[in-house]
């Protein structure tokens, strides 16, 4: 027995091209990542980043390289990174944090970011010596336009 197509199938409108349009085109959305994150003139993470308009997807990695890249290594980084100025925790450190549902939980070594060692850091972190890695987009916010 012999199944036959439906005309809807063939149709080039069909749910399928519809659901998942042809990359580049048109009907292709931009992704959250793609958007365009402004922060205020002269605010801590305006200054940490280098720049007052950054992509979201590049926020993370500013934070961290500066200017520099990840592929290119830690030896790379620029500007008010976190490894340019060695801010960056160790084995035994710790810090705490509010999770989004409002518990407290310890982010431990490398989660770790000494912002006291740096004015523009401390300034970011609301006079806080240390943060924990999952605060940092929390704390860009409060500089978004």
């Amino acid at each position: 027995m012999m199944l036959k197509e439906s005309a809807w199938a063939q149709s080039p409108d069909s749910a399928e091209s519809i659901k998942y349009p042809n990359k580049g085109s048109e009907d292709m959305a931009k992704t959250g990542l793609e958007q365009i994150v402004n922060f205020e003139k002269g605010s801590p993470t305006a200054e940490i980043l280098g720049k007052t308009s950054v992509k979201r997807k590049e926020l993370l990695s500013r934070f961290w390289y500066g200017n520099g890249s990840k592929k290119k290594g830690i030896k790379s980084a620029t500007g008010n990174s976190i490894y340019k100025l060695k801010l960056m925790g160790t084995t035994g450190d710790t810090a705490k944090y509010k999770t989004k549902a409002g518990k407290t939980a310890t982010a431990k070594g490398g989660q770790v970011i000494h912002t006291g060692d740096s004015d523009v850091w401390n300034d970011f972190a609301n006079g806080k010596n240390k943060i924990a890695m999952q605060e940092l987009m929390t704390l860009a916010a409060q500089d978004m336009v």
